[in-house]
């Protein structure tokens, strides 16, 4: 068998001696939690004239950056078998190995495709995906907040469940208070009598849709999933569930817009500048990309300033760095703020107090460091909610250029810069829970036991398990199969399986654990808790944890004549109730129709306005449609108070988890020499047939020198 391997389109020398082996496993018995994981081997490489040219003799670090082979960051590779396409993925340079000073060999390692997820992704959070998105940024006040309750915003990625960040929430139809959190509506409200009450739009915090933050991911990575065939994930249509999960939108504890102490706190994040009046206006950084004279090294888009270096190299003797002078002028007390938002956001640098404050010549980056990207954000907090103020940006570039300073500025002021006073606006960026990408994706994987891979057209193809391995090609291997030696083991690795989310501190959650001796949605026992998966009393406890909360939710009765309402919510404190920020809250949201003379009391904030009677509102639960539980273990549903055991367990887990526990079942290990046809082409969904018996394959390691492939295979059940 001849191996070709092709680095960014180049192809590489080989040592004719050297193993090359590819470990390929999906969905391993032994680590059922794990998943995103990637082929992957290191190998040698000869040193020869043909590969020093490739990686840019990166022994001889005396070459100039520029020049030299980045082996931070990882390249394109193939593996070909016979000029046939075999693997797609990335290669890492590891080192070099010297003899007699000479430069010998490379040692790279080979990854699969998968890996391109991490790596794009690494520490990035959901709130730098969504930074300077404004798509589904939104005024919070008692208008768009009422509609976001009663149906949705931003054409259905945004709505408003009825959870309650503070104020306990009660349902009665035959007392009625002003200003008080009723939700019983009564046509006799308004005009400051006493039925003006309800719930305040501040009362409530959004929420967004899972497949809005997905896509938004696509938008970022510049990686594409699949959707529009019958068995993706990641698909409204033939997966409606994936339509109504939700990401609740909360960062800190209690209201959006209040500090602990309940004093209002306007945030007000600049969102636009307009440029066409600017002085001087010789540089104008929003013309970046369009105009590449002016700027070529900036770019300001929705309020957010990002700056990088333009040429790959700089001469030793020149210099780039960035500047900006922010100045406000205001009556009330105010704080102004320059931020960095690259990543999680930090303070640059910022000042509190009244009249005119200035924040001079702020060095924002970069320090001539290529790649160096930064982006810079300006905000006003203030306790005045009818705040105004004046503002002036100056924008400074300065070169360093053989002794010589050039200096480029653009200033803009006043009402060029938007907003210029207070509004109540919701960035979703800066609401989003404190979560990494790659941990919601991984927890998502983990919640639903997902699997992904990526297709050959390069889209990542997410389905479940189940799906994945019905859609299984079969091969028989049997004459492939080496005889002279084989293994049939154990294969049951665990004593049993707990699936958990975050430990509960809402006020519900820990008043169940409290009383019932569990955890609300877990399922610390599978062989346990259900009949179906056999018990063995070898091994330990493996834990599948999702980074994900959860919040039981409250059907309220009428407290007037006991009867229930058609009204859930739910209350986000802590067991003394008092407001707590809950883990990222993942949840289903129905849009549930009222009656006639029980609608939803939505109070407008005022003593003297009247009190809006809604005949829908989200509501927040932890069942889809009439059945589907969101927990792993059988539960009331807080809604039919019906028992459901319809969980993700018996619906993600339990055929896997069932065959992997049967007393039938082994790990078979064989070796076998399989043809080209098979190695190029097999999924590790493949059924392989060895004498009339079925197998799923466990891993798969193959010496691509000889041709020997180790087969961890499970008989099919």
């Amino acid at each position: 068998m001849v191996i070709q391997l092709y680095i960014e389109g180049q192809r590489v020398e080989l040592f004719k001696d050297e193993s090359v082996t590819i470990t390929d496993s999906i969905q391993n018995v032994k680590d059922i939690g794990s998943i995103f994981t990637a082929f992957s081997q290191s190998f040698n490489v000869p040193a020869s004239k043909t590969n020093n040219k490739i990686f840019k003799h990166y022994y001889n670090y005396d070459i100039d950056i520029a020049f030299s082979f980045n082996a931070n960051d990882l390249v394109s590779g193939i593996i070909e078998l016979n000029n046939l396409p075999f693997r797609k993925g990335f290669i890492g340079l590891d080192g070099v190995t010297l003899k007699n000073n000479k430069a010998h060999s490379y040692k790279i390692t080979f990854f699969g495709e998968t890996v391109d997820l991490k790596t794009k992704l690494k520490e990035t959070k959901l709130s730098t995906v969504f930074q300077g998105v404004t798509t589904y940024d939104h005024e919070y006040g008692v208008s768009t907040v009422k509609t976001g309750l009663q149906s949705s915003l931003a054409s259905g990625a945004i709505r408003y469940p009825l959870i309650s960040h503070t104020e306990r929430l009660f349902f009665d139809s035959g007392t009625h208070i002003a200003n008080d959190r009723n939700l019983h509506y009564d046509t006799g409200g308004g005009g400051g009598g006493s039925h003006n009450h309800g719930i305040r739009y501040n009362d409530l915090k959004p929420a967004i849709k899972l497949s809005t933050i997905v896509d938004e991911i696509e938008n970022f990575t510049g990686l594409t999933f699949t959707s529009g065939a019958s068995d993706d994930f990641f698909d409204e249509t033939n997966n409606p569930l994936w339509g109504t999960l939700y990401l609740w939108l909360s960062r800190v504890k209690g209201a959006l817009g209040l500090n602990v102490t309940g004093t209002a706190v306007v945030y007000m994040p600049f969102t636009d500048f307009d440029f066409s009046s600017a002085s001087p206006n010789e540089w104008s950084p929003e013309l970046q990309g369009t105009t590449p004279a002016f700027s070529p090294y900036s770019r300001i888009n929705s309020g957010v300033w990002t700056i990088r270096p333009q040429a790959a190299f700089f001469p030793s003797d020149t210099s780039y760095q960035y500047y900006t002078t922010f100045t406000l002028t205001s009556t009330s007390q105010y704080t102004m703020i320059i931020e960095d938002v690259t990543s999680t956001p930090f303070t640059v640098a910022s000042t509190t107090g009244t009249g005119t404050l200035t924040l001079s010549n702020v060095f924002v980056g970069t320090n001539n460091v290529y790649g160096q990207i930064r982006k810079i954000r300006y905000r006003v907090t203030s306790e005045d909610p009818a705040i105004t103020f004046t503002p002036t940006i100056d924008f400074k570039y300065q070169i360093f250029q053989s002794g010589s300073l050039s200096t480029f500025r653009t200033q803009i002021t006043g009402n060029a810069i938007e907003p210029n006073g207070a509004v109540s606006n919701i960035v979703v960026s800066d609401q989003m829970p404190d979560l990494k990408v790659i941990d919601f994706l991984t927890g998502l994987f983990k919640m639903f036991n997902l699997t992904a891979f990526v297709q050959d057209d390069g889209k990542i193809k997410v389905m479940t398990l189940d799906n994945f391995y019905n859609a299984g090609n079969s091969y028989d291997v049997s004459e492939f199969i080496d005889v002279n030696e084989s293994n049939v083991n154990f294969a049951i690795p665990y004593q049993e399986i707990a699936f958990r989310f975050k430990k509960p501190n809402t006020f519900l959650g820990i008043n169940f654990s409290e009383i019932n001796n569990k955890v609300f949605a877990d399922l610390e026992s599978t062989t346990a808790e259900n009949a179906d998966v056999q018990t063995t009393n070898r091994g330990g406890k493996y834990v599948v944890q999702l980074p994900f909360g959860k919040m039981i939710y409250e059907r309220l009765n009428d407290l007037d004549d006991g009867t229930q309402s058609l009204m859930q919510y739910g209350y986000c404190t802590d067991k003394d109730q008092n407001p707590i920020n809950i883990d990222p809250l993942i949840l289903n949201i129905t849009n549930e129709t009222l009656t006639t003379g029980h609608y939803l009391s939505f109070y407008n904030g005022t003593s003297t306005g009247t009190a809006a009677g809604l005949p829908t509102y989200n509501r927040p639960s932890n069942t889809y449609g009439t059945s589907q539980s969101l927990s792993f273990g059988t539960e009331i549903d807080e809604y039919t108070g019906l028992a459901e055991d319809d969980s993700l367990f018996e619906n993600y887990y339990k055929n896997y988890i069932v065959d992997t526990f049967n007393a039938k079942r082994r790990l078979v290990k064989v070796k076998a020499f399989l043809p080209l046809r098979i190695l190029l082409n097999y999924q590790l969904n493949a059924v392989f047939i060895i004498n009339g018996r079925e197998y799923i394959i466990n891993s798969v390691n193959t010496n691509l020198l000889t041709g020997k492939s180790d087969l961890e295979l499970l008989n099919k059940l």
